[in-house]
C-alpha cells in the first residue's frame, strides 16, 4: 500500500510539473483583473478600479475625526436609545467638539473622496501599443463593464518605454526621452504586471 501511494503521488506530480499540456490547463497563469471598454479592441485592457490609497486616506481622516468628537464628560453624551450601559461610549454635542482635530479630519476625509473619485473615472489602460491612465464614462445601466474611454491622449507607447518596475505604492515606467512617469496604484498591481510581461 505504501508502495502505491508513493507511485500515486509521484504521477500527479509528473502531470502537473512535466506535462506538456501544463499552459493548457492555465496552470501558474494569473486571471486579469480588467474589463473591454466599450468600443474598444478585443485586447483592450481597462483596469478595475481598486481603491487603496483613498481607504487608507479615509481611515487616517476617522482616525483624526474621532477623538475631536468623542472628548466630552459622560453625562452630556449622547447615547443611542438602546444602549444600556453606564455610558461613556457616546457622541459629544457640538460644543464640546475639538473644532481644529474635526477639521482635519474633514479635510482628510475629503481628500479620500476627491481621491475615489479621481480613480472612478481616470483608469489605466493597456493595449497592444501602450499604457497610459485615460479618462472614462458610464455609458449606462450601472454595470461595471459599460465603461467608454473618452480620452486617450495619455497613452505612452510601448516602443518608447526602456525600463518599468511595479512598487508598493504604483507602477514606475522610463521612457526612451529619460522621462519617468508614475502611475499610483489603484488597480490590481500582479494584473498589470502580468500583462507588462506579455506585451512588453
Amino acid at each position: 500500500m505504501k508502495h502505491f501511494c508513493r507511485r500515486t503521488i509521484a504521477a500527479i506530480i509528473y502531470i502537473v510539473c512535466c506535462s506538456s499540456h501544463a499552459s493548457a490547463l492555465m496552470i501558474g497563469k494569473r486571471r486579469i483583473i480588467c474589463t473591454q471598454p466599450v468600443g474598444g479592441k478585443a485586447d483592450d485592457a481597462l483596469m478595475g478600479q481598486k481603491p487603496v490609497i483613498p481607504a487608507l486616506t479615509g481611515y487616517a481622516g476617522f482616525q483624526a475625526l474621532l477623538p475631536g468628537l468623542g472628548k466630552c464628560p459622560i453625562d452630556v453624551q449622547i447615547q443611542p436609545p438602546w444602549f444600556q450601559g453606564a455610558g461613556g461610549a457616546g457622541f459629544c454635542p457640538p460644543e464640546y467638539w475639538a473644532l481644529p482635530a474635526v477639521g482635519v479630519g474633514f479635510g482628510i476625509l475629503a481628500a479620500a473622496f476627491a481621491l475615489n473619485s479621481y480613480t472612478e473615472t481616470n483608469r489605466l489602460l493597456i493595449d497592444n501599443n501602450g499604457i497610459g491612465v485615460v479618462e472614462v464614462e458610464d455609458t449606462g445601466n450601472g454595470s461595471k463593464d459599460n465603461l467608454a474611454v473618452i480620452d486617450k491622449s495619455g497613452m505612452i507607447p510601448f516602443k518608447d518605454i526602456t525600463d518599468w518596475k511595479m512598487t508598493p505604492v504604483g507602477l514606475s515606467i522610463e521612457t526612451s526621452s529619460s522621462s519617468k512617469e508614475f502611475f499610483f496604484v489603484a488597480w490590481d498591481a500582479k494584473s498589470v504586471e502580468a500583462l507588462l510581461q506579455e506585451r512588453l
